[in-house]
């Protein structure tokens, strides 16, 4: 037979209730920490990576982290730099806005037609590679490109729509 270890109820109990409590803290603190709101503007930017950037505050010794459900930097070389997406107003080779910074440049002509010269409405430079589109939702099923519907280019909250 064995050997009953007899434990009064009060001490389970009292076990038990400092358990729940000490994860209770536990939980609460953590999840309150996580939820503070953070001056990133005041802090040290000190690594980024394509979807991210760490922070660390010198006052407090804390790291934190801004973590990007997609990509907002692109690898320059030996470092990230953040992708500019802002269009610009230009004048250059028939085309009217640009976005010249990142990865690759962007050119987009005012109309959506394709001009004697042989350019077409939008064009993506890479590498010393070139990409020339020519909006296909602009023309009206059954019809070439020599029939296509011109249209211009409206610029509106850094987007341009070539509209029917």
């Amino acid at each position: 037979m064995g050997v009953k270890l007899m434990i009064s109820k009060n001490i389970k109990t009292i076990n038990a209730k400092i358990l729940i409590i000490l994860f209770f803290l536990f939980f609460f603190s953590s999840f309150a920490l996580g939820e503070q709101e953070v001056n990133f503007s005041s802090l040290n930017l000190v690594n980024k990576s394509i979807s991210s950037e760490i922070y660390y505050n010198e006052s407090s010794g804390y790291y934190f982290a801004k973590i990007f459900g997609e990509f907002i930097n692109y690898k320059n070389i030996t470092n990230y730099t953040i992708i500019e997406t802002s269009l610009t107003t230009i004048q250059s080779n028939g085309f009217k806005y640009a976005v010249e910074t990142g990865v690759y440049k962007s050119y987009f002509k005012e109309k959506s037609e394709n001009t004697s010269d042989g350019t077409w409405p939008v064009k993506v430079i890479n590498n010393g590679y070139e990409i020339i589109l020519n909006p296909k939702s602009l023309m009206f099923t059954g019809q070439s490109d020599l029939y296509k519907n011109n249209s211009t280019g409206n610029v509106s909250s850094n987007t341009i729509t070539y509209q029917n």
